[in-house]
């Protein structure tokens, strides 16, 4: 028992963090600090520095410097660390930074404007003042609704693609204008049988006449195509427009791809008290996943990002699983 566990017992009553029934004390506090620091980080865009707006190296060094002390009151947790803190300090940059937290100007950042949205009784927070009471899970902040007289509608303001998977394949292979394939290099094509954990990509065509995906060109460049073979075995193609596949974006049609074929694992989930265990069998589009990665916390802190196996508060949980089960994917309670 450590003599300061009092402060971690406040921190985590005032942002609503439950320990898990069966979770062990000590991921419970990583948790608690981690959620701390995610406010830590939004405190340092309201600093003053010489008149000027918040710089990134400000918000990521104000995330360590916190996260110093903290390991030094609660040297129990040093084991959950990475080797190199600032790897924390990044992975919460990144994860704000794609869930609109805050502005990215040069060298500079700005908090977002104030906004929420509202889907099974829980509101989901952003650009809040901080001296409004919030619960956490991850580093997202939410309110909850018991009541059915708060009247709001869902406003999508992280920008998910709510277009059913089905929808979403058929309307990008309607209508194709197929040509030879006609590239050099090395191609893969995307894996339409399980097991998928050997990798997402494989050196040879389906071989049966499906639409699927393909991909050529070097590892920051990849030109991505839909892709199908004709009767003559050759391959037709049509380029996919950047905006669609950059930055991961490919997994959306990978995901409708592979939900179309039925072959799109389902997410596996474990209840634990008022926490829940995720588990990703694939891994969704970036914009489902940054939802995700904000609204939970890492199973393990030591090697990030952990992107495949999260932890989440219950309510919030069952609010995001809403929004993905109307885009199609599948969730198992593990028994």
């Amino acid at each position: 028992m450590n003599k300061y566990d009092s402060l971690i017992v406040k921190i985590a009553d005032e942002y609503n963090i439950e320990k898990g029934k069966l979770e062990p004390i000590n991921n419970w506090k990583m948790r608690v600090i981690y959620s701390l620091l995610g406010r830590m980080a939004i405190a340092a865009l309201f600093d003053d520095i010489e008149g000027d707006m918040t710089s990134i190296t400000h918000m990521k060094n104000r995330i360590v410097d916190v996260l110093e002390s903290y390991r030094k009151i609660y040297p129990e947790i040093n084991g959950f660390l990475p080797e190199k803190l600032g790897n924390l300090a990044d992975e919460i940059y990144d994860i704000y930074l794609h869930t609109g937290v805050f502005y990215h100007i040069p060298n500079r950042i700005v908090p977002a404007k104030k906004t929420e949205d509202f889907i099974n009784n829980i509101i989901f927070t952003r650009g809040y003042e901080l001296n409004i009471q919030q619960n956490i899970s991850g580093l997202g902040t939410y309110m909850r609704k018991d009541n059915t007289s708060y009247n709001a509608s869902y406003k999508n303001i992280f920008h998910l693609d709510m277009t059913n998977l089905k929808d979403r394949w058929k309307i990008w292979t309607e209508n194709v204008e197929w040509t030879e394939l006609n590239v050099e290099g090395d191609i893969e094509y995307l894996r339409l049988k399980p097991p998928f954990t050997g990798g997402y990509w494989v050196n040879k065509p389906n071989g049966d006449g499906r639409n699927s995906l393909l991909r050529t060109g070097f590892k920051e460049n990849k030109l991505y195509y839909l892709y199908k073979e004709n009767l003559d075995a050759n391959l037709l193609v049509c380029q996919l427009p950047t905006w669609i596949v950059k930055d991961y974006n490919y997994r959306s049609l990978a995901n409708a791809c592979l939900y179309y074929e039925g072959v799109l694992p389902p997410t596996t989930y474990r209840y634990d008290g008022d926490i829940v265990y995720v588990k990703f069998g694939y891994l969704p589009s970036p914009s489902n996943l940054y939802l995700w990665k904000l609204y939970s916390w890492p199973t393990s802190f030591y090697e990030l990002p952990r992107d495949f196996n999260r932890i989440c508060t219950r309510y919030v949980f069952e609010g995001i699983v809403e929004l993905m089960k109307k885009q199609g994917y599948e969730f198992i309670e593990e028994k």
